[in-house]
């Protein structure tokens, strides 16, 4: 994970607010009502503020996801803009949901849907696509590949949530579409909340809820961004001052996975976003388990918001003083994430047994070197049916821990597994286990971390904050790493 606070924040712009006219369209469509917004007391005791809330968009207007408010306006200003005559074809690219979105409302509203799709999308997400009755065409490539190829599309009207030179008037749509979101949230609390927390793919919804807020009298709600760590591209535009395109790679939150931000939420989240937080797999996994037990169905994108509030208050931050309101937008259900196996979590990282009866490290729940939380080396195996063996040192992809001075950590004594309940290896095979004690989980955890703290890189960085909030970094995904083993 990582934290880092916006240098380039002026507690004095504002903005313009966004139309009305979107929240009175949607509030006429068929099965519109306001979402619901869920406290979250036990959250709330855990981290502070008097009161943590969550909106959550697991259903909206029959759809799994807040992008249905987003789509359907934009078709309908699209349409009444260009063909206002007949059925036309919506052409759009997508990694999830928006492209689900498009598709359901062309078809609601008389027209046919084309959706690009780059590669990753799960086959059962394709799926519930053409099931709202889109042609599906496969871009080999990201998500960015994938946009290109909409917009040379030879027919129909695009509609992508995308900006680029020329192509303005559609993603403002969209942008303004979300507004009936925070219309709603306006209704339902009373009072600003003093922080809200923002899944961000291209910058869309984040763009909407900065306008909100910075639209406002007093614009002293603080809003923070969350992306996945393969996909941090508000983060490292922030970061460099400038927008910018990173590499992604997979995730489980699919419908973050962007590269490049959009350039018409650029100049509000240059100006007015306060902080950026990236989260792994493995912590929206836990979020989306946590909010399960709080009422809440999210899938990985949603529950990243609370991801992103547990790196908060591990930092320290302000925003979570007593009494405060944290605002978490859920922007998705788990429906939204239909190849998403039940009890586990897809994506590199993630391969985490929801089970907590079964060792985390069976087969059929590995950690695999190459797919681990924070790229760090762990067994595929830690159940041995010939020579008994300790794990890998965490830290085994860096120099040897003798040459930069490593934690000396004793190799554990394997034990005779009998029901297994003391280990929780009780769908081994294995006659031995080499599931170490509590004591040197504890043990080896606090020694490399301690290692991972001396080793930890200098950054010349403007705000000092932020050279804290590196060295949290490394540690915190260190310590998110040895916790997915050491459970």
């Amino acid at each position: 994970m990582t934290l880092f606070m916006n240098p380039s924040r002026d507690p004095a712009w504002t903005c313009e607010p966004a139309p009305v006219d979107g929240h009175a369209f949607h509030r006429a469509l068929p099965g519109y009502a306001p979402t619901r917004l869920t406290d979250l007391p036990a959250v709330a005791r855990r981290f502070g503020p008097a009161r943590v809330v969550a909106k959550d968009e697991s259903t909206r207007l029959g759809l799994p996801a807040f992008k249905a408010l987003g789509a359907s306006w934009a078709i309908h200003r699209t349409v009444l803009e260009h063909a206002p005559n007949g059925p036309v074809t919506i052409v759009t690219a997508t990694d999830g949901n928006h492209g689900r979105a498009v598709a359901h409302f062309a078809k609601q509203f008389g027209h046919r849907a084309e959706i690009f799709l780059p590669d990753g999308v799960h086959p059962d997400a394709i799926q519930a696509i053409r099931d709202e009755g889109a042609t599906v065409i496969h871009v080999r490539g990201n998500y960015d590949t994938a946009v290109r190829a909409a917009a040379r599309a030879e027919h129909g009207l695009l509609v992508q949530d995308t900006t680029w030179d020329g192509y303005e008037d559609v993603p403002r749509w969209i942008v303004d579409g979300y507004a009936t979101l925070f219309r709603e949230i306006d209704d339902q609390l009373a009072g600003d909340p003093d922080l809200v927390i923002v899944p961000t793919g291209v910058g869309s919804l984040l763009q909407a809820a900065l306008v909100h807020y910075r639209s406002k009298a007093r614009a002293e709600t603080a809003v923070v961004s969350v992306e996945p760590e393969a996909a941090p591209c508000v983060l490292a535009s922030v970061t460099a001052g400038r927008p910018v395109t990173v590499k992604t790679g997979p995730t489980s939150m699919a419908g973050l996975n962007c590269g490049t931000v959009s350039s018409l939420a650029w100049p509000y989240i240059s100006r007015s976003l306060d902080a950026c937080v990236t989260v792994s797999d493995a912590q929206a996994a836990s979020a989306a388990r946590e909010l399960t037990t709080q009422g809440v169905d999210a899938g990985p994108c949603g529950a990243a918001s609370l991801g992103a509030l547990h790196i908060l208050h591990r930092a320290g931050i302000s925003y979570l003083r007593p009494g405060s309101t944290v605002l978490l937008l859920i922007t998705e259900g788990s429906a939204a994430n239909p190849g998403l196996k039940p009890g586990l979590v897809s994506g590199p990282g993630a391969d985490i047994c929801r089970d907590k009866a079964r060792c985390r490290l069976q087969p059929g729940c590995v950690l695999a070197p190459a797919a681990s939380p924070s790229g760090l080396a762990f067994p595929v195996d830690m159940h041995l049916t010939e020579s008994v063996r300790a794990p890998p040192h965490p830290l085994s992809n860096l120099p040897s821990s003798n040459a930069i001075g490593g934690p000396d950590v004793a190799e554990p004594e394997p034990h005779t597994r009998s029901s297994g309940a003391d280990c929780g290896c009780a769908g081994s095979t294995s006659s031995a286990c080499v599931t170490p004690s509590a004591e040197f989980h504890a043990g080896a955890r606090a020694a490399m971390l301690e290692h991972a703290l001396q080793m930890r890189p200098r950054h010349k960085i403007d705000d000092p904050r932020n050279v804290y909030l590196r060295e949290l970094d490394i540690v915190t995904s260190l310590d998110t790493a040895l916790s997915a083993v050491f459970a």
